[in-house]
C-alpha cells in the first residue's frame, strides 16, 4: 500500500495536483503509520542537504519514497527516471556519532575528514576514474550543490 500512496503522491505534484489535502491522503498516512511528524506544505523546513533544483515539496515527496521503498530495489529506477544518478555517486555516510559519548574516544571508527564528532565514514573519501575527489552530499542530493572534500 505504501507504494501506491507514494506513486499517487509523486504523480499528483507532476500534475499540479497536490495539495495539503493529498500531502495528508498519502504522505501522511505513511508518516502517521511510523509516528513521524506530518507534512504540512505551509510549513516545510529547510532542508540544507535539498537538491536546489528541486522543489520543497517534492524533495519531501522523494524522501518519502525512498524511505518508504527502501530495500525494495526501486531506487535506481526512480534516480534514472528523475535523471538524478550523480546521487549514486556520493559517498555514503553513516549516522552521526561523537568519540568519547557513543563510542569510545579511541575508538576506530572513521569519522567523514577524520573528526572526532561527524557521519561514519568507511569508504574514505570518494574518488572518480581519474582520481578526483568527488563531492560529499546527502544522497538524495545532486552532487553539483556541495563543495569538495
Amino acid at each position: 500500500m505504501g507504494e501506491v500512496l507514494v506513486n499517487v503522491a509523486e504523480a499528483k505534484y507532476e500534475l499540479g495536483e497536490f495539495n495539503q489535502a493529498v500531502a495528508d491522503a498519502t504522505i501522511n498516512k505513511l508518516r502517521a503509520r511510523g509516528a513521524v511528524a506530518p507534512l504540512q506544505l505551509s510549513a516545510i523546513p529547510d532542508d540544507p542537504q535539498r537538491d536546489a533544483a528541486i522543489m520543497p515539496a517534492l524533495w519531501e515527496i522523494r524522501r518519502e519514497r525512498a524511505i518508504e521503498l527502501m530495500g525494495e530495489g526501486f531506487r535506481f529506477d526512480d534516480l534514472r527516471r528523475w535523471k538524478k544518478m550523480d546521487y549514486a555517486m556520493a559517498q555514503k555516510l553513516g549516522r552521526w556519532i561523537k568519540k568519547g559519548t557513543d563510542v569510545a574516544a579511541d575508538a576506530k571508527i572513521p569519522i567523514l575528514n577524520n573528526a572526532t564528532e561527524g557521519y561514519i565514514a568507511y569508504e574514505g573519501v570518494p574518488r572518480n576514474m581519474a582520481g578526483t575527489s568527488i563531492p560529499v552530499c546527502h544522497p538524495l542530493q545532486s552532487a553539483g550543490t556541495q563543495s569538495q572534500t
